[in-house]
């Protein structure tokens, strides 16, 4: 999972509620970046150069908002539990999105962290929760990316089933579908037959599995694309597999009439 690309997709949220703002204020942009055209004086520099050396420290902040997080949702240990375990990195990645989104909702991220709000007696909460419910979408969308990666897998394979990848990802699940008993046995003559065939029959026992035992495939699925996230041909061959699969299952005998 790449937490910090996940809150970079969600970053774009913020800005979509404000776009209609944003079209407003391009206009005048244009006439401030015409005037910037003109080299700075001095002044403007110094300005420049006591902006960054004002700049926050990272490190400063990533304390502070662990800080205000143990605080905050105090009452929601499950996610102060995840917070805490993020990295710093990943910390400071959520938030530099959090002080983007706060100011395109138009307040600073940082008057919560330093308490300047704290003398507004409805203010401060009001802002705190559109925050937190921020987190809380961050959150929700890490929860189910094993969920969103399996089924993006997925959709990819419903579209390029014969596809080199697609064939090793489709024999991984194949071999986990016979290990769970959820796609009966290849017929004796197909583990002898041509690759293509196989290659067919592996495709359609997947499918076929898929619609009889949704939930279970899910599960299946879900399972080899994390574990195997570079799917590479299994060690052991489709055509191994099942024969040794075909060779479990129970010998009938016919009894003489």
């Amino acid at each position: 999972m790449d937490f910090i690309v996940l809150l970079v997709l969600l970053g774009g949220f913020g800005w979509l509620a404000v776009w209609a703002d944003r079209r407003i204020q391009a206009r005048k942009q244009a006439s401030v970046e015409a005037a910037a055209a003109q080299p700075p004086t001095e002044p403007e520099l110094n300005q420049g150069r006591r902006a960054r050396w004002h700049r926050p420290d990272q490190k400063a902040t990533v304390s502070a908002f662990r800080t205000w997080a143990v605080v905050v949702f105090a009452e929601q240990p499950v996610i102060e539990h995840w917070l805490a375990t993020l990295s710093d990195d990943a910390i400071q990645a959520l938030t530099a999105k959090l002080t983007d989104f706060c100011t395109d909702m138009g307040f600073e991220f940082a008057w919560l962290l330093g308490c300047k709000v704290d003398q507004e007696a409805t203010l401060a909460p009001r802002l705190q929760t559109i925050v937190i419910h921020y987190i809380e979408a961050c959150y929700q969308a890490w929860l189910v990316q094993e969920d969103i990666k399996a089924f993006q897998v997925w959709q990819d394979f419903t579209q390029h089933p014969y596809r080199q990848d697609q064939q090793a990802l489709a024999q991984r699940v194949l071999a986990q579908l016979l290990d769970q008993g959820l796609t009966p046995t290849a017929a004796r003559s197909l583990l002898t037959g041509p690759e293509k065939e196989r290659e067919i029959y592996v495709v359609q026992a997947v499918r076929e599995a898929a619609e009889k035992h949704p939930d279970a495939f899910r599960a299946v699925l879900k399972a080899v694309v994390m574990t195997n996230n570079d799917l590479t041909p299994a060690p052991e061959t489709i055509t191994q597999r099942l024969m040794r699969a075909w060779l479990r299952q129970p010998v009938k005998v016919s009894q003489a009439v």
